[in-house]
């Protein structure tokens, strides 16, 4: 599916390389030493600011996401408060070393300043030289391999935070060279506000899906309300490409969007040209707000209430499989438990739990009641069978077999034969025959027999 081909995609944080850490930490460093030639009385102010300053050191290496810019400007901030902190606690007049370091820290004040023009323009200017490649290319790869192009990456990454040569290179009358620069965008981590207008102005005017598609994942991380509203139309485009990458880029951030989108959501789920497009496709989990809006549109009818249903179940799947943790399979088993969903969901989910060997039998003795779903009731039945014979799972089955189902009649077969040991018909170690054979009716008979009282002997399977 495409989701889990861009799984790979989200924006990952920065890594830390042992420059920045230096470079971060140089200014507590510097009022550390010069604090250990402080006199008593200003010994204890100076290591009490230098400690506040290696704190905020620290969490400004924390923050990962932060952009280049950010991360420059906090040091220069770094190194003015070690400079303003070592003049205010140093006594007058200052001594040699003092003098030093009071230059050095300005200095690296500087040159931080400098390395990061020179940085910026020297990448601009290859973003340039690069756009200019793209124009003049006569020989392009297949459409899904631009964005696999070194040339696109190497572009990418020459943009420096600044997207504005990508955007204009957007507008060039080559689909292929539009396909580069937008896929150049992809996932970009921030916008602002009228660059990002630029590409949502531009959208309309994409004939092609896989631009209309490499558009829209790169403003998958807009915040604004009113752009967010103008990728949600998206959702219904005739184009099952289109519409896939819109699902990707608008459910990106579904934490903080579903108030905004579960209206688009809702109409795409229930469209009735879409009903083959199967769950939302969506790599990550969904938050309690979508995942109850889901609940109840998947007991309304139409096609996207199985669509509904197959997007939680995936939910369900992706919480036990990734996490794995004892709250995600409380999250799982309360949408079993939830007496307002619909039976066909909790039933599916709890074969979800069974599927993961989480159901366990101390959960299934919750699911034997009257009130319990038949065929949630029989799973259950079917664990606590697994360990032992168990009188209320019995009970279960008498129940179920007296009921006007062969496929229930077949599955309470099933489980009375294989766990019980008398011989209902059913073909060791093969499927259960069709519902509407012969066979499956010769079965249902014995099964009505069997709880009944009319089978005596308990014949053992061989």
């Amino acid at each position: 599916m495409f989701s889990s081909k861009l799984a790979c995609l989200k924006v990952k944080p920065n890594r830390l390389g042992l420059g920045q850490i230096v470079v971060a930490l140089l200014p507590s460093l510097i009022l550390a030493w010069a604090c250990s030639r402080l006199p008593q009385e200003q010994f204890r102010l100076g290591v009490a600011l230098t400690a506040g300053l290696f704190v905020v050191s620290i969490g400004c290496l924390s923050q990962r996401q932060w952009t280049v810019s950010q991360n420059v400007m906090f040091a220069i901030v770094l190194y003015a408060g070690g400079y303003g902190i070592l003049r205010w606690v140093s006594p007058e007049p200052f001594d040699s070393v003092t003098h030093f370091l009071l230059a050095f820290l300005l200095v690296g004040m500087v040159l931080i300043l400098i390395v990061h023009e020179v940085v910026g323009t020297k990448e601009g200017r290859k973003a340039r030289f690069l756009a200019e490649e793209f124009c003049q290319r006569i020989h392009w790869p297949a459409d899904e391999k631009i964005r696999e192009m070194p040339e696109v990456k190497e572009f990418r990454h020459s943009l420096h935070e600044d997207p504005t040569v990508a955007l204009q290179l957007a507008h060039h009358p080559s689909p292929r060279v539009k396909l580069a620069a937008l896929s150049a965008l992809e996932l970009w981590p921030r916008w602002r506000t009228h660059q990002a207008q630029v590409l949502i102005e531009l959208l309309p005017h994409l004939t092609e899906p896989v631009l209309k598609g490499a558009a829209l994942l790169a403003l998958a991380s807009v915040r604004k309300e009113h752009q967010i509203a103008c990728l949600v139309p998206y959702l219904c485009d005739r184009s099952l490409e289109v519409r896939q990458r819109a699902h990707f880029a608008i459910l990106s951030e579904v934490n903080t969007r579903w108030p905004l989108i579960r209206e688009g959501v809702r109409n795409a789920l229930f469209d009735p040209l879409f009903a083959r497009d199967g769950y939302l496709p969506w790599s990550g989990l969904l938050p309690q707000a979508a995942l109850d809006d889901l609940i109840n549109w998947s007991a309304e009818t139409g096609p996207g209430s199985h669509r509904a249903l197959k997007t939680i179940l995936r939910h369900c799947q992706k919480a036990i499989q990734e996490e794995g943790t004892p709250e995600a399979i409380e999250r799982v088993t309360r949408i079993m438990s939830d007496p307002k969903a619909p039976a066909a969901l909790r039933v599916e989910v709890g074969q979800v739990l069974r599927d993961a060997n989480e159901f366990s039998p101390e959960l299934a003795a919750k699911f034997i009641g009257q009130t319990t779903p038949t065929a949630l009731r029989l799973m259950a039945a079917g664990v606590l069978l697994g360990v032992r014979e168990d009188p209320r799972a019995i009970e279960v089955l008498r129940d179920v077999a007296r009921q006007p189902n062969r496929e229930l009649a077949l599955a309470a077969a099933e489980l009375i034969q294989r766990c019980l040991g008398v011989d209902m018909g059913l073909p060791m170690g093969e499927a259960l025959p069709d519902v509407k054979s012969r066979h499956a009716a010769e079965v249902a008979r014995r099964v009505l027999a069997w709880a009944s009282g009319e089978v005596a002997a308990v014949e053992s399977v061989s």
